[in-house]
């Protein structure tokens, strides 16, 4: 069986991490290397404002 971040591209991973809320961002990047290099591409945090 194939690793989840094996299924879909970086690219696309990220344009759907950006939308997730910074607790779930954690998590995703949590579940494989794939996952991890997607969720830290400055496309997911190009507009998070962390107060």
């Amino acid at each position: 069986m194939a690793e989840p971040g094996e299924q879909l591209p970086e690219e696309v991973l990220a344009l759907i991490f950006r939308h997730l809320p910074l607790r779930d961002r954690a998590a995703a990047a949590r579940v494989c290397r794939a996952w991890a290099a997607a969720a830290t591409c400055s496309v997911v945090w190009r507009d998070t404002t962390i107060r």
